[in-house]
């Protein structure tokens, strides 16, 4: 929960800050019949905290653990992240600023006195 950050910082593109350098680190494919797994997951994105439960992410992917391995879940509405990929973009949606990344839209909000992206549903 936040309040909504109307100026952008000019950390990056349209305000937004990017992802840090630190905890890159892609997925490996796995078998057919799953998505994408992460086998360490122990070193993959920033903890997230949705309803209750801790999923990861990263690169505007977000990652559940199943069977000791990270696999990449649907992005959970109201989650709060710390950062976009760099490939997002900035969007207005009713006169108000969004971004989107990966075709999940985003609101900017103030966590804990710093800029944060919240999930939000489809336009």
């Amino acid at each position: 929960a936040g309040e909504d950050v109307a100026a952008g910082n000019g950390r990056s593109r349209g305000g937004a800050r990017a992802a840090p350098e630190r905890n890159r680190r892609a997925p490996r494919r796995a078998p057919a019949d799953r998505g994408p797994t992460v086998r360490e997951a122990r070193t993959v994105g920033v903890p997230v905290e949705v309803g209750g439960r801790v999923l990861h992410y990263l690169e505007g992917s977000f990652y559940d653990t199943v069977d000791g391995s990270r696999q990449i879940v649907a992005a959970p509405i109201g989650a709060v992240v710390p950062y976009l990929p760099e490939d997002h973009e900035d969007i207005e949606v009713d006169g108000k600023r969004f971004f989107l990344a990966g075709g999940v839209r985003y609101k900017s909000v103030v966590k804990n006195g710093s800029v944060a992206f919240k999930v939000m549903p489809p336009a």
